[in-house]
């Protein structure tokens, strides 16, 4: 048992108070699994099935063999500390106590920034982990190995001021457990010495995200848009947490180009903060994504900051850069934000480093939108354009633009590319020139751009009118523009939050959009209207075909699947046991979705290997008493059948197990029926233990009996057949039949009198002198006293026939004495 050292431990965090007392019993099972090395302290926080959460502190006392224990419960809805917060104080010491998180403290802002800077490389993959375990209950646990706990607890620190608060509280961790392999929590932080493989491919590419700041070998790291974006906000000093929107990226690459620093720091801050030659593919697009967004505000600090980084980029990759270049271009001169003083400048002022204006190429036509302070190409020529300093004359070729009303204005656009106001009031003009093939390129990318955003918009009218404009667009061209919109648009969530975003575009227009390029997720939303007369776990089990290869490939795409199907996530009950045969278990407990098969593990409807393999796997997770001693069971009965322990601890363990489980009475006839096909398969000589016959003896319920009655029998001629090649055993199996203790009862002797009569003396009939004279010198030579009973046994048998006539070996079969039947 836990220590519970503290009166009201709750005090400081909980409006709750200390442990309630149904919930008491997890104290043990958190302490068992998430303990320390001796001598080291730790703080864990664990969630509890019930609800709430679990704050567990251990504090080496120096002298003492047994360190200080703390718990507190943490009631949902609890306001105040994060739970990392109070790794350097008790948790029983009161409200009035709690220190206010200074800058420069263990763990406040000003250490962690200091320390996200002195482990910048490992800082953005380690964010990445961290937003996938919310992404996606599919998120896979973290294990990070440290010299000492205090490291970790930085790490997690930054992960908790790095995600919105709800997040942030519901993380849960421990930062140094002697058992890593048993910890439930999200993130585990070990010590270099513990019992964790880390040599194991499997280990670190597929089980864990392991981080290893100590040298080792670790998982390959992986990141995407949002870790980069946290990761540099942190190397500028800012707390993502601090962000209007801490999960989305372009509230995290706001705060970092606004407000932007002064030209001198520009270059230096930039080189820090946007290391664009690091960046992969797929971030760095997103990140031009995110960037040409934010230049749509036309926020005139932001687009001076836009162009600096754009300069950057493109000398970066210049490909990459193009959109950003488009989007900046339609920001300054289409008059959606005024022109920035046209005033000399060094460079990062807008300028160059000849003093020019920073070039965007294609962007405008040399005259629209200049002011009185720039240049353009005589003639209008489209090109770049430059700013004149005061009072120098344009150089040849460029001259000074005439105002608008010298020439005239620019030609208007076709005012349905703008397809301003809500979708209804320009969808008939845009469905009449999509019949008609007069909608160009430019009208098709407008319209998907207002679709994609009503339909991921807040507005049920929007989403409305634009599923039903899809729905009757003539031809798969606007539908797959807009597909491919939102596989961009949704590409940062997974699992449970795409299909959750997915789900209400469900619709007809799907099948047209869908191709063989088509993501998995868009192709199993079109699955789910294609088979739309198909429910519940039929239709769960129908898109499961549709994955590659007929599996499910991963979690995300488990869950995602699943929430498709059942927007709530929950499915009834009484389809549980099909969806336990259809979805692999090691996914189920990935994704979180086990909490629907704890009522099925502990009651199903039969006893087979898919039964045994969610046992397995919910060993990983917290589970009540009940569902905790049902796999206890389930796992010892595994252990017996797959021989992988010897029979006399298998068969006590199963006994044990049995007797501290409540099973059900499809659980006890399969534990019964693995035991006793095992008991048949076993030489008479392994039977013939103290520690097997007397539980299988005094066992009160019956079935235990008659099931060891039918297998002994369906093994018959292969028990006859090992008996005549090893006569001695006939004595041991004898002996095993015969046993008798206290409280033995009838339905165990009436099955062994029966198998005495069918079996044994069967194989006495078989058996010539030699063999004869065989058993009774072992009953003689190692069991003295029991040739007495063997004597009066035999003087009980029918007159004897040499080859009885009830021979029931099966057709085909070999005749120990006769030879083939």
């Amino acid at each position: 048992m836990v220590p519970d050292e503290v009166g009201d431990v709750g005090a400081r965090l909980t409006t709750g108070g200390s442990l309630p007392d149904d919930r008491r019993h997890w104290l043990d099972l958190v302490a068992s699994v998430t303990g320390p090395p001796a001598s080291t302290g730790s703080l864990s926080h664990t969630r509890l099935p019930m609800g709430g959460a679990l704050l567990y502190a251990v504090h080496p006392v120096e002298g003492r063999a047994d360190p200080r224990v703390e718990h507190a419960y943490i009631p949902d809805g609890t306001h105040g500390p994060l739970p990392i917060t109070v790794l350097h104080s008790s948790l029983g010491t009161g409200a009035d106590t709690v220190p206010p998180e200074r800058p420069d403290s263990p763990l406040g802002p000003e250490t962690l920034a200091r320390f996200a800077r002195a482990n910048a490389s490992r800082l953005a993959p380690f964010l990445a982990d961290v937003r996938r375990l919310f992404a996606s209950p599919a998120g896979r646990q973290i294990v990070l190995i440290e010299n000492d706990p205090e490291t970790v607890a930085c790490w997690i620190a930054l992960a908790c001021h790095s995600l919105p608060e709800p997040h942030a509280r519901s993380l849960t961790f421990t930062t140094r457990t002697a058992h890593p392999l048993r910890a439930p929590q999200q993130i585990v932080g070990i010590g270099p010495d513990a019992d964790f493989d880390r040599s194991d491919p499997a280990t670190v590419a597929h089980l864990y995200r392991v981080h290893d700041g100590t040298g080792g070998p670790g998982s390959p790291p992986a990141t995407d848009l949002w870790a980069e974006l946290a990761a540099r906000s942190w190397l500028a000093g800012l707390r993502p947490a601090d962000a209007a929107d801490p999960l989305a990226p372009e509230s995290l690459a706001t705060r970092l180009l606004h407000p932007a620093p002064p030209p001198e720091e520009d270059e230096e801050r930039a080189k820090r903060l946007w290391r664009l030659e690091s960046l992969g593919d797929e971030v760095l697009h997103g990140l031009v994504e995110v960037l040409t967004k934010i230049a749509h505000t036309g926020d005139v600090p932001l687009l001076d900051a836009l162009t600096r980084l754009h300069r950057r980029l493109e000398r970066v990759r210049a490909a990459a850069a193009a959109p950003l270049a488009q989007a900046l271009a339609r920001a300054r001169f289409s008059g959606s934000a005024a022109v920035p003083d046209p005033g000399v400048g060094g460079v990062g002022q807008g300028t160059d480093e000849h003093g020019h204006a920073d070039v965007l190429d294609g962007a405008g036509d040399g005259r629209e939108g200049t002011g009185s302070g720039e240049w353009v190409h005589v003639g209008g020529v489209p090109g770049p354009h430059r700013r004149s300093p005061a009072g120098q004359a344009p150089p040849d070729g460029w001259a000074r633009p005439e105002p608008h009303g010298a020439s005239g204005p620019p030609a208007e656009p076709d005012p349905l590319h703008r397809l301003a106001g809500p979708v209804g009031t320009w969808a008939a003009e845009l469905e009449s020139r999509l019949a008609a093939g007069t909608a160009d390129d430019a009208l098709v990318a407008a319209a998907a751009d207002r679709l994609t955003d009503a339909l991921l918009g807040p507005a049920d009218d929007e989403r409305r009118e634009a599923l039903a404009l899809l729905t009757r667009s003539p031809g798969p061209r606007l539908p797959r523009a807009v597909l491919r919109r939102l596989e961009i648009r949704t590409r940062m969530w997974r699992g449970r939050t795409l299909a959750i975003k997915i789900g209400p575009l469900l619709g007809g227009w799907l099948r047209d959009a869908v191709d063989d390029d088509t993501s998995l997720p868009f192709r199993l939303a079109e699955a789910v209207v294609r088979h739309h007369r198909v429910q519940g776990a039929d239709l769960l089990a129908a898109l499961i075909k549709e994955m590659p290869g007929g599996r499910v490939p991963d979690a995300p795409t488990l869950e995602a699947a699943w929430y498709l199907v059942w927007p709530d996530g929950r499915p009834p009950d009484e389809e549980v046991p099909k969806l336990a045969r259809e979805c692999p278990p090691s996914l189920i407990v990935d994704t979180g979705l086990d909490q629907y098969f704890r009522k099925w593990l502990t009651d199903p409807d039969r006893f087979d290997g898919t039964l045994i393999d969610y046992a397995q796997e919910m060993r990983r997770v917290l589970l009540t008493p009940r569902q905790g001693t049902t796999v206890e069971l389930l796992l010892r009965t595994s252990a017996l059948a797959e021989r992988s322990v010897p029979l006399p601890d298998a068969v006590a363990a199963v006994f044990d197990a049995r007797r501290r489980a409540d099973p059900t009475r499809v659980l006890l006839d399969g534990v019964f029926r693995t035991l006793a096909d095992r008991l048949a398969q076993a030489p008479p000589r392994a039977l013939w233990a103290q520690e097997i016959l007397h539980p299988l003896a005094t066992e009160r319920d019956p079935a235990l009996a008659e099931h060891y009655r039918r297998a002994e029998l369906a093994a018959k001629w292969e028990r006859l057949d090992f008996l005549l090649e090893r006569p001695h055993q006939a004595a041991y199996l004898f002996m095993s039949w015969c046993f008798a203790t206290p409280g033995t009862t009838d339905a165990w002797r009436r099955a062994c009198g029966e198998l005495l009569t069918v079996v044994l003396s069967a194989a006495w009939r078989r058996m010539d002198g030699q063999k004869r004279l065989e058993v009774y010198e072992t009953f003689r030579l190692d069991q003295p006293g029991w040739e007495h009973v063997w004597r009066d046994w035999l003087a009980s048998l029918p007159a004897e026939t040499t080859h009885p006539a009830d021979d029931d070996r099966p057709h085909g079969g070999v005749h120990p004495q006769r030879g083939p039947a």
